[in-house]
């Protein structure tokens, strides 16, 4: 990370607080070193997932309230000031039912009701209307009135950092995931990464 830090282009990370679709916690504990390295970060929360994935079975509103709370308490205990955006990861499915539906208002309302940090999305462009629409009335809901916040994958197939998050298809991104699973080599240190692109260097600020 020192390293990428000197001679590669980016400015912030993805930072997985874990969540019951995200066991990996190797992240956590160290968003002081990262900020302190001079990266920003955008905190993703992984909760359950609709169609076959993992957690279908626990799309509920009480699962959801819960997953809320521990997103805020995985924000809390690794020290991210207040008021920070905290990305729930809703992974692409070919339709956001009502019962995903119910579980994803659950988990922002309960972002929201702790006031603590605001909630975002990390999404699937073919699913960003549904998602948006649900953000957007919670937010409102609450009297926050700022766009929803979205962190898009998909997209059309050619992709740059020099890319804005817009032709992601979603005009209103925040940010665009535009490229997975590939190897990127900066300073002679080889990391394999989902490359990214956002409005701002800050996208959970």
């Amino acid at each position: 990370m020192r390293t990428w830090k000197a001679h590669s282009p980016y400015e912030w990370v993805g930072y997985y607080l874990g969540g019951p679709c995200h066991s990996d916690h190797s992240w956590r504990g160290k968003r002081a070193f990262i900020e302190e390295l001079g990266f920003h970060i955008l905190p993703v929360f992984v909760g359950n997932q609709g169609g076959t994935g993992c957690g279908h079975g626990n799309l509920t509103p009480a699962r959801g309230a819960q997953d809320g709370k521990d997103a805020v308490a995985a924000m809390a205990a690794d020290g991210f000031p207040h008021l920070r955006y905290v990305y729930l990861d809703v992974e692409p499915v070919d339709v956001v039912t009502s019962v995903q539906q119910d579980y994803i208002r659950a988990w922002i309302e309960s972002v929201l009701q702790d006031a603590r940090y605001l909630p975002a999305m990390y999404l699937h462009r073919k699913n960003a209307d549904v998602l948006r629409n649900i953000l957007t009335q919670e937010l409102h809901a609450h009297g926050h009135h700022a766009p929803a916040r979205m962190w898009v994958c998909g997209g059309p197939a050619s992709f740059s950092i020099n890319d804005v998050p817009g032709r992601s298809t979603v005009p209103d991104a925040f940010a665009w995931q535009g490229e997975l699973d590939t190897n990127h080599t900066f300073g002679g240190v080889t990391i394999h990464i989902d490359q990214s692109v956002s409005l701002t260097p800050t996208p959970g600020e």
